[in-house]
């Protein structure tokens, strides 16, 4: 029998050895690929009880498929064994049943990589083949320098990664990089893959083109508000920085922020959503409609922002 071990490319063949003359037997082993009809595979590599000095009994040889036979899958392997004695008596080939061998390397194609809009989650996408189709091992890298070096953490990467993946096209892994590389707005990020199979054949590197990751949580600062003379508009002015574009928030307060309840439906300018970076944002608001027939000297607004990525910034608010 024969029988590649899992984990290797060594194919472990067993066979039984009798003879009236218990030593100084010559075991010869041929190998075939298309279910013995020849016999040509290369067998250099064998060790075991193989080749002169044999005794009788039960016995074992290994062969590396990986040295004589790489980067090749094939389900109609065969070997076959025949002994000759001390006398010259040569005895009949006896042939094993077909059997598998799989040397060939599991293969990771077209890698992409992208952050999802609305969060901290990278959405890895690749292609992976491999003959023995299941128990295959993907390892993952992320660098944040364009490639020089693969030192990001990915702890956090979930979905076809590991152990136990199987192959196929459209695979997925999502890597959470608000838990692994927060507080960070990168556009040199890379990813590459590489996958093991079930018999240690491990094929090269795939890597993704750059991306950008963005971590950081937006600013707003310098918050100011007035009442323009003359009107019953109040300015409310800010600084904002952030990559992306931003929402933003307004909240009003009448008792110097111990409640922010005052409405503020009537507010235009540089709030909501689509607002870009920049400094002296302004946004005004309509008191005359939202907060008629007060005088307050306690009033103070509240800004905060929040990116495409949904990093939130603290809010920064005017005096009173």
């Amino acid at each position: 029998s024969a029988l590649q071990t899992v984990g290797t490319n060594n194919v472990v063949i067993s066979y039984d050895l009798s003879d009236t003359s218990s030593s100084g037997l010559t075991v010869e082993i041929g190998i075939s690929n298309d279910g013995g009809s020849t016999w040509d595979v290369t067998k250099t590599s064998v060790t075991g009880d193989v080749g002169a000095g044999q005794t009788t009994g039960s016995k074992s040889i290994t062969w590396d498929a990986g040295a004589d036979f790489g980067n090749q899958y094939e389900n109609d392997m065969r070997v076959r064994i025949r002994a000759t004695d001390s006398f010259g008596n040569i005895g009949d080939y006896t042939g094993s049943s077909n059997f598998t061998v799989d040397t060939s390397n599991a293969i990771v194609s077209s890698v992409s990589a992208l952050q999802n809009s609305g969060t901290n989650n990278i959405i890895i996408s690749y292609d992976l083949s491999d003959e023995s189709s299941s128990n295959i091992t993907v390892e993952l890298d992320i660098s944040d320098d364009v490639g020089s070096t693969w030192t990001v953490a990915s702890s956090s990467a979930t979905g076809d990664v590991g152990a136990g993946v199987s192959s196929g096209s459209g695979k997925s892994i999502t890597w959470d990089a608000g838990t692994d590389f927060d507080n960070e707005d990168q556009s040199g990020m890379r990813v590459r893959l590489r996958a093991t199979d079930a018999y240690g054949n491990r094929g090269n590197y795939s890597g993704s083109p750059s991306f950008s990751v963005d971590t950081v949580d937006p600013t707003v600062s310098s918050v100011s508000a007035s009442q323009i003379g003359g009107s019953t508009d109040v300015v409310i002015t800010y600084n904002l920085a952030e990559t992306n574009n931003s929402t933003i928030e307004l909240d009003i307060s009448d008792d110097s922020g111990g409640t922010w309840n005052v409405t503020s439906a009537s507010v235009t300018g540089d709030v909501g959503a689509g607002v870009s970076a920049g400094s002296g944002k302004s946004i005004t608001w309509d008191a005359g409609v939202d907060f008629n027939s007060q005088q307050q000297s306690d009033l103070r607004v509240r800004v905060r922002a929040t990116d495409t990525y949904n990093n939130i910034s603290l809010y920064s608010q005017s005096s009173d």
